[in-house]
């Protein structure tokens, strides 16, 4: 909500598009379901006049690279970045870790922009053992909790033990995971 808000803040006009960009079902080989996931995406971006595409997650930015290239997109942190930042020390020197999204890992930019907006806000970061070009993958990706249970548990287990901090993460299913667990 905050984002929106921010967004028809700085871009009047902006739409809301809501839904999944097709991933879960090409990682679960259903082929039918991506598609029409994808077609769906199409319409509508084509219906509002092929507008900018405003991205919060990595992986949603590869599936729209991937299937839909035609149509341009940014980061929404690129948007905070260069319409100013949030306000300072909010958070007070509180200390966080930044978990990056596996599919961040290509992402440098991103990673440091996400890292300067939580700092601005006052967080004080401290790394996590594995980040970067070395993020881990939550264990959402591929869907290893519906392919084998117990695994996914197993590697949820990990990367949450890896620091006591709260985490900071820019994927949806990043934090859901976290929540759950």
């Amino acid at each position: 909500t905050r984002s929106y808000k921010f967004l028809t803040d700085n871009i009047p006009g902006t739409a809301l598009m809501l839904g999944c960009c097709g991933a879960p079902a090409e990682w679960a080989g259903d082929e039918d379901k991506h598609s029409q996931v994808i077609e769906k995406i199409r319409t509508g971006w084509t219906n509002l006049g092929k507008p900018l595409i405003i991205l919060a997650c990595p992986t949603c930015r590869q599936m729209f690279s991937r299937y839909i290239p035609e149509a341009e997109s940014r980061f929404l942190y690129d948007l905070i970045d260069s319409s100013g930042l949030p306000p300072q020390n909010i958070f007070n020197g509180i200390t966080a870790s930044v978990f990056d999204p596996c599919a961040s890992r290509n992402e440098t930019e991103l990673q440091n922009k996400i890292r300067m907006i939580s700092e601005a806000a006052g967080f004080r970061l401290e790394p996590l053992p594995m980040e970067g070009k070395m993020a881990e993958c939550c264990s959402y990706g591929g869907q290893a909790a519906i392919a084998h249970p117990p695994y996914a548990a197993h590697n949820i287990e990990k990367r949450i033990s890896r620091s006591n901090n709260p985490y900071i993460t820019y994927c949806s299913n990043c934090r859901d995971i976290f929540a759950s667990a």
